[in-house]
């Protein structure tokens, strides 16, 4: 048990007047108490409502990122909660409006809560997953701290160093149309650097719509919207100087080149 502020100095159980043994509950801590020898004493810590996870949870690490695009969306690894004895409150601060989700399957595939900044709760051996913004400046960290039942871990966010770009820079990325066609590999050799999955990953197959778009019109592309199709693995196109598409599907590469084709294209390595 642990010693009741002011009752564990009692010589007797007064206020109330107690034989050792009798079985009390104190409303101003919201606690039962017990008369022994030394006094009043708790049943549990009055900080630590009884159901709740009283224990601490194991040390947990969420592994630091750098060289991460700035203004971007960043997620973290999935860690594992353990050490819990029942449902524990899980809160976090920081920059880049942090936000965490807790999961009961190691992929996140099944979701216990979705992502938010609010308190929640995790129970034993349940899963819990970081995410944050990038900052919009080169080499500048964004940092989550997460905390369950005492117990914390820093998550560090460092975004890309800033480089010569000789193209035309959007969201951290380097990126050049390339000429009618002609493949990435060849654009970003042609321009001093290599090809940077950026193209598949921010405007290609594994990117968005709207980053595509972003793109194409800060390359100065033909067209003024962006469609979402499948069938070529080019990635971010424009057709004949006027059509704009992404292509979903197959998996975008560097290597596909085509007639009345320019592709937005990321190089790195300058």
């Amino acid at each position: 048990m642990v010693a009741k502020p002011g009752y564990a100095n009692a010589q007797a159980c007064t206020d109330p007047v107690g034989e050792r043994g009798k079985v009390a509950y104190n409303y101003s801590f919201d606690v039962f108490v017990g008369c022994t020898e030394s006094g009043w004493q708790a049943f549990h810590d009055p900080g630590c409502p009884a159901g709740d996870a009283c224990d601490p949870a194991d040390a947990f690490s969420f592994t630091d990122q750098t060289g991460v695009a700035t203004s971007t969306p960043i997620q973290s690894n999935i860690v594992q909660i353990t050490g819990l004895s029942g449902p524990a409150a899980v809160s976090i601060t920081g920059d880049g409006s942090p936000e965490f989700r807790t999961c009961s399957a190691s992929d996140c595939s099944t979701e216990v809560e979705t992502w938010g900044s609010a308190d929640q709760e995790i129970s034993n051996n349940q899963y819990l997953q970081l995410q944050l913004s990038s900052s919009a400046s080169d080499s500048t960290l964004h940092s989550a701290t997460v905390t369950i039942n005492g117990v914390s871990d820093q998550w560090d966010v460092t975004t890309v160093s800033g480089g010569s770009c000789p193209g035309t820079e959007v969201g951290g990325h380097c990126w050049f149309l390339s000429a009618d066609n002609e493949s990435c590999n060849t654009t970003c050799s042609n321009a001093g650097g290599s090809y940077d999955t950026a193209t598949r990953d921010y405007v290609g197959s594994d990117g968005t719509t709207s980053h595509c778009n972003f793109v194409l019109n800060a390359l100065g592309a033909g067209g003024s919207s962006t469609n979402t199709t499948t069938g070529s693995a080019a990635g971010c196109v424009e057709i004949s100087g006027i059509i704009r598409y992404r292509y979903s599907s197959p998996e975008t590469t560097g290597a596909v080149n085509a007639n009345n084709l320019r592709i937005a294209c990321a190089c790195s390595g300058f």
